[in-house]
């Protein structure tokens, strides 16, 4: 995007406004027609989210609609605004605000009162995805649906895929059965404390690839806890510009987001002061993990878990995802020049794994096999179980193999010297070994 403006001379000059526009990183919308539909349902006493339904000239019926769920906590949606882009094939897409944030702007509160001691519900994971999220499905009258989240949203996916679908009751694919269909999404957490642990893994870690001072000065911190400091915010930008948004230019849907209005609620208390350490006090979702659960979607529920390279999402969490789901539906898919926020970061590619899986979910002719690698699962001798990598076995590992064949190649040599040398005694001359 360029603004044209004239120089001293009067010859036009184009002049770029410092931030790149989201709509030329997507994929073109394909329907130019999007009809935009404005709502607000209540969910709880008195709070009212906004949403946004963009709706093609010509639905398809055979394809389900999305709802998006953005990341945070505490963020709108006008960051994810671009991935309205997935109505070019006929379907609808929905996005919202979540409670406190955007146009979903919490009523005042009496002086001398606390948001916390008004509403209590909204620190909890529980209410976004069991009261806000099925309110909003609700309003919207849909019967078969895909749940499209990124970050923190992919942990209110997976909380409302566990709350909402019994293991006894377990929506069964290509039936008539009404709900979700699929859960597609990015950067998926689905265990807090692994979630900050592989961050800092000393194979698989993203925050070990940070020079040595920058670890030992975010490790200070870590300390201290003065995460208030200056110096801080600083280190903050330093990991935010290599793991959450690998671009590292503005762009205008993201400068929107805060325009709009950030939440301002006391988030340390739901999820703690960064993502890169653990809380030391008692926060909400200091402990929270769906992992123990997931396996009710084995061979049910078609899953999607993408992942960037520089992600502070690692591989070993993917790993541990997919294994915990376990069966033939879940598919996950590694963008070598994206990090957390892939969708800003690399939409082409993220966007062609979106559509090609939603085709692949809903063609009724066929019966779904995933179509992208999970990182192979193994156990390493460290703190966490289920360490992994790219390849079915780790480095420790590869050295017991190495061992193992060095071994058998030292006895092989040996019984080969000890032959030849009892030939060469025979022979009357003598043999010397190597050192």
């Amino acid at each position: 995007m360029t603004m044209t403006t004239t120089d001293k001379s009067n010859k036009k000059v184009e002049k770029w406004p410092g931030y790149y526009r989201c709509d030329d990183l997507y994929p073109p919308l394909c329907d130019d027609n999007l009809i935009v539909t404005r709502g607000r349902v209540e969910t709880l006493n008195g709070i009212w989210i906004s949403y946004w339904r963009y709706t093609p000239s010509k639905l398809i019926s055979t394809k389900f609609p999305i709802v998006v769920i953005n990341g945070g906590p505490g963020l709108p949606h006008n960051y994810v605004k671009p991935s309205r882009s997935l109505a070019c094939d006929g379907r609808e897409v929905v996005m919202y605000d979540q409670a406190s944030t955007g146009e979903s702007q919490l009523p005042p509160i009496d002086e001398g009162k606390t948001v916390y001691e008004v509403y209590p519900e909204l620190f909890t994971i529980e209410y976004y995805a069991e009261i806000e999220l099925p309110n909003l499905l609700l309003e919207l009258g849909w019967v078969d649906y895909h749940v499209l989240g990124t970050s923190w949203g992919t942990q209110v996916a997976f909380q409302f895929a566990v709350s909402t679908i019994p293991k006894s009751n377990v929506i069964a694919r290509n039936s008539n059965t009404e709900g979700l269909k699929s859960l597609i999404l990015a950067a998926p957490i689905a265990d807090n404390h692994k979630f900050v642990e592989y961050q800092w893994d000393p194979e698989y870690g993203s925050l070990v690839t940070l020079p040595t001072y920058i670890q030992e000065r975010l490790n200070h911190f870590n300390r201290t806890r003065d995460f208030d400091h200056e110096e801080f915010e600083v280190l903050e930008n330093v990991v935010n510009s290599n793991f959450n948004a690998h671009l590292g230019v503005a762009v205008d849907c993201w400068l929107e987001t805060e325009a709009a209005g950030i939440s301002t609620l006391d988030l340390d208390r739901m999820m703690g002061r960064t993502d890169i350490f653990y809380p030391k006090f008692n926060v909400t979702l200091k402990n929270w993990t769906v992992l123990p659960q997931l396996n009710k979607f084995g061979d049910t529920l078609p899953i999607q878990l993408n992942y960037g390279k520089y992600d502070m999402v690692r591989p070993p969490l993917i790993a541990d995802t997919a294994n915990a789901i376990g069966g033939s539906m879940v598919e996950c898919h590694l963008y070598r020049r994206a990090a957390h926020a892939m969708m800003l970061d690399e939409p082409h590619a993220v966007y062609q794994n979106i559509m090609d899986f939603l085709i692949h979910v809903e063609d009724t002719t066929t019966s779904f096999h995933s179509n992208g690698t999970c990182p192979g699962v193994i156990s390493r001798p460290t703190t966490s179980s289920n360490m992994v990598g790219h390849v079915a076995m780790d480095h420790h590992f590869f050295l017991m193999v190495l061992f193992f064949l060095g071994s058998l190649l030292s006895a092989f040599k040996l019984g080969m010297w000890a032959g030849t040398r009892q030939n060469a005694e025979r022979k009357g001359y003598e043999m010397v070994g190597e050192a």
